[in-house]
Formats: structure tokens, C-alpha cells, sequence
């Protein structure tokens, strides 16, 4: 056989000859441009031995990924823009620390920034665009001037678009007609297309955390406040699925992760019974329900996210134990593994460090 391939609709480039079962590599494959690849039954390997065209795919070049280590800097846009400090007269002083920690990271070697891009609280995003945006724009042009990817976590703040628009969260998660929902597309929809094509995007995170908002009776916590209303892991998965679905209809060329956090111990028995029900099922998850609650969450994203601290006892599961016992990091690791998907470790953290 014969495996010819055309780049953004230009003439075919014959790429390999191989057996019914052999594979070739394609490492020149470039973010952002399109290909057509053309499988031909052949008599040889000349480009002209073709006998009969077998099928064609279509596919847009992703960007690529490689293991490396960043730094979690949530408030450097808040800095840029101006809301970071709490002091008015303080604005021109927080943006040149936040170019400092630009510099400060590309020194000590970190290869991107995981940033809240949508501001923590506020709306500047919608009621101050005009600076708002040019703020964006500033942190975006230091950080692609000194070489640092960014991380863009769309919604760091999980109820920030539910307060703006006074919406509930339930509703939120669970209607896409809702106000909040709406506004959070919108703020998607603005940033994707404003920075898609910017090369120092590395892949899109969606939130921080919010899976462990799930099941668990967060209304009743918050003394209940309207706005904090429960949902479930099940409403997570379908609000999950319509965000991904959006995100990759603005951007076929990045990746996603979802932004969770290390799954609870009992992840999976409070997916069955959730904590308002009869007060939750909160029986230790054995490692296939780890293995299903971590595959299940990240059905609709390329990485799946993970946070990990050593402090609580939380990462002593599956007869992994100690301070220093990274074991489950390498258990989430054989996990995606199996399952195709990248793995991403977006906090990392020793509870009690004793050196520097």
C-alpha cells in the first residue's frame, strides 16, 4: 500500500510504503494546518504503482504536547489588569511584579504559567472590556516575548460566573439557558477566538477543581445560600460534554483538561449516593472505582487533571502510603496511559515542606 498526503488542499506527497500492517510517523505535521491523507492499493512503491484508492482522511494538525514542569500563577492577569492588589495607586507596581514573575519563571526553567483568564470574581471581562482585554493582551505579548506557554484555566473561580448573574449553581451546571452558562460561553467564545491562533497557548483547561464540588451537599456547607445549590457527578459529565463540544467547535488545534482535582476517596460511592441522600455514601472507593470515576470524568477531554498533595492521608489509597510515596501519581499515570490520554499534574504540593 501507499500513503500519499496533501497540506491545506496543495498537490500529494507520497509519505510511505508499507504492508497491510505497517505504520509510519508524521512528526512534521504542524499546528493549525489541514491534511489529506489518500491510501492506495500499489503493485510497488513507486508514486506511480497505485492500483486503487483505498480511503481518505481529513485531519488538522495539533499542537503539540511534551512533558515538562510550570508554575501556577492564578493571579497574573488580576495583576495586569489591576485588581490583584486592592490598592488603586498600587496598579503600576502589581503589573511590573507580574512581568517580574514572567521573567522569574523562564529563570528557573518553568515551560508555562497555569492562569485564571477570566479575571477571579469580577466581570471586567464584559463591563470594562476595553481594558480588560488590553490587559490580556499585555500579559499574553511578556509571556510570548520570554518564551512561557500558558495554561489558560477559563473559570478558575467555579461560581464566578454564578454570582455575576446571580444564577444557582445547579442551574448553571445543568441548563444551558441559563444566565451564567450563557455568560461563561460567551467569555469562551471571546477568548478562543482572540487567542487561538497565538502561539503561546499550550492547551485550555476548563476549571479548577469543580469535581469535588459534586455530590457532596456544598449548599448545606454554605449555611444555604441560594446561589450554592448541589449538583451531581451525572449533571458534571453533560455540562462537560456541551464545553468540550464548544471549545473544540471554536479551536480543532488544542487540547483540554478538565481541571479536576485528585478524585475523593469515595468518589465513586457518592456518585451512587450523594451526600444529600441519606448523608452520602462515604465508603472507601476500591482502585477499579478509581480507575471508572477518573475515566468516567474525562470522557470528553484529551488530559485528564489531577491534584496532588502529600498532607491528609489522601494519597494513601491502594496500599500506598507515606509522606513521600508518590504511588498513586504512578497508578493515574498506567490509568491514562491505558486509556490514550495525556496526564496532567496541575497542582503539586508537599503540606509541610521543612526545606526550600
Amino acid at each position: 500500500m501507499l500513503l500519499f498526503v496533501s497540506q491545506n488542499g496543495g498537490g500529494k506527497v507520497l509519505m510511505g510504503c508499507n504492508g497491510p500492517t505497517g505504520s509510519t510517523s508524521a512528526s512534521w505535521i504542524g499546528q493549525g494546518s489541514t491534511y489529506t491523507f489518500y491510501l492506495y492499493n500499489a503493485s510497488g512503491c513507486a508514486g506511480n504503482d497505485t492500483t486503487g484508492l483505498l480511503c481518505t482522511l481529513n485531519v488538522v494538525g495539533i499542537a503539540p504536547l511534551q512533558p515538562q514542569v510550570g508554575m501556577n500563577k492564578l493571579d497574573l492577569l488580576m495583576q495586569y489588569y489591576g485588581d490583584g492588589s486592592g490598592c488603586t495607586i498600587c496598579k503600576g507596581v502589581a503589573k511590573r511584579l507580574a512581568k517580574k514573575a514572567i521573567l522569574d519563571a523562564k529563570y528557573i526553567g518553568a515551560g508555562y504559567l497555569r492562569i485564571g483568564v477570566s479575571d477571579y470574581n469580577g466581570s471586567g471581562w464584559l463591563t470594562d472590556s476595553v481594558n480588560f482585554w488590553a490587559a490580556e493582551d499585555a500579559m499574553i505579548s511578556d509571556m510570548n516575548a520570554s518564551g512561557i506557554k500558558l495554561v489558560p484555566s477559563l473559570m478558575f473561580n467555579e461560581s464566578q460566573f454564578a454570582v455575576n448573574t446571580n444564577t444557582d449553581m445547579h442551574s448553571f451546571i445543568t441548563n444551558p439557558n441559563s444566565a451564567a452558562y450563557l455568560s461563561f460561553v460567551r467569555f469562551i467564545t471571546k477568548f478562543i477566538n482572540r487567542y487561538k491562533n497565538n502561539g503561546v497557548i499550550d492547551f485550555y483547561e476548563l476549571h479548577n477543581e469543580i469535581n469535588l464540588l459534586s455530590d457532596v451537599d456544598e449548599y448545606g456547607a454554605s449555611g444555604n445560600n441560594p446561589i450554592y445549590t448541589n449538583f451531581t457527578t451525572s449533571d458534571l459529565f453533560y455540562y462537560n460534554q456541551r464545553i468540550a463540544a464548544l471549545i473544540r467547535s471554536l479551536d480543532q488545534t488544542h487540547m483540554i483538561t478538565s481541571g479536576d482535582g485528585l478524585p475523593r476517596t469515595s468518589a465513586e460511592h457518592l456518585v451512587i449516593q450523594s451526600q444529600w441522600v441519606g448523608g452520602g455514601d462515604f465508603t472507601l472507593d476500591n482502585q477499579t472505582q478509581f480507575i471508572q470515576y477518573l475515566l468516567d470524568t474525562h470522557k470528553y477531554f484529551d488530559i485528564v487533571s489531577s491534584h496532588t498533595y502529600n498532607g491528609g492521608g489522601d494519597n494513601d489509597r491502594f496500599g500506598f502510603t507515606g509522606v513521600n510515596n508518590a504511588g498513586l501519581v504512578g497508578l493515574t499515570k498506567r490509568i491514562t496511559d491505558s486509556a490514550n490520554k495525556f496526564l496532567y499534574i496541575g497542582e503539586l504540593g508537599d503540606q509541610n515542606p521543612n526545606s526550600l
